[in-house]
């Protein structure tokens, strides 16, 4: 048997991993490779962590709370090999949101427009099968009004870089939606996708997609 054509070309092996099924043939790249591809995504997730979220200047800022919850993050991540369905049927941790502090936070755009904040949210979600970064922006709808708003974050000239905190956060250009509910509008924005780590995740996904449609199960992306 082989891989459906819809997906791969196949290519048998002789070095098959003991893990797989017997009696299959296997594309080289990909089900043969599927376990180094989930490594590699998870290492980017953990570096991503590391970088923006648990650098020093963060982490010194965070309540022993906070900590735990990143450390338990990380954890998971490193812990995905433990998982039952590994390699072929993963379900990767949300990474939890970084809340900012202060009374009156205000996000100062690239041009200089200021936007006064009741809160705000960093978060790593997924859109349309792709893994973002996301500033979610609250703000008062009596001092700030949604297309206004909408006018500011649909520019890439102003929303190309956000300050919050004296924290610069570029490449949120992508404006997800605005929702307007009790008086307050959240403005929600997302960082354009590294173009590897984009190519890297559309390679798991149809990996995790042809593998269950291959064993008679059905994909749930």
């Amino acid at each position: 048997m082989c891989y459906p054509v819809l997906f791969y070309h196949t290519q048998e092996v002789k070095d098959v991993p003991n893990s797989v099924i017997s009696g299959y043939w296997y594309y080289r790249d990909g089900f043969f490779t599927t376990a180094k591809k989930m490594y590699e995504y998870r290492d980017r997730l953990l570096d991503e962590c590391d970088k923006t979220f648990c650098n020093v200047e963060q982490w010194t800022k965070m309540e022993e709370a906070e900590q735990a919850i990143w450390t338990k993050y990380k954890q998971d991540l490193r812990d995905i090999s433990l998982q039952p369905g590994f390699p072929y049927n993963i379900v990767f941790p949300i990474a939890p949101a970084k809340k900012f502090g202060g009374d009156h936070l205000t996000a100062i755009m690239a041009d200089g427009t200021e936007i006064s904040l009741i809160s705000a949210e960093q978060n790593a979600i997924y859109i349309d099968g792709e893994r973002c970064l996301t500033l979610e922006l609250c703000t008062d709808a009596g001092t700030h009004q949604d297309q206004e708003l909408r006018n500011i974050f649909l520019d890439p000239d102003k929303s190309k870089s956000i300050t919050i905190e004296k924290e610069k956060y570029e490449g949120f250009t992508k404006l997800i939606r605005s929702v307007y509910e009790a008086g307050k509008i959240t403005i929600i924005v997302a960082q354009k996708t590294n173009e590897a780590s984009a190519e890297l995740q559309e390679q798991v996904t149809a990996q995790q997609e042809a593998i269950s449609i291959l064993m008679g199960g059905t994909y749930n992306g």
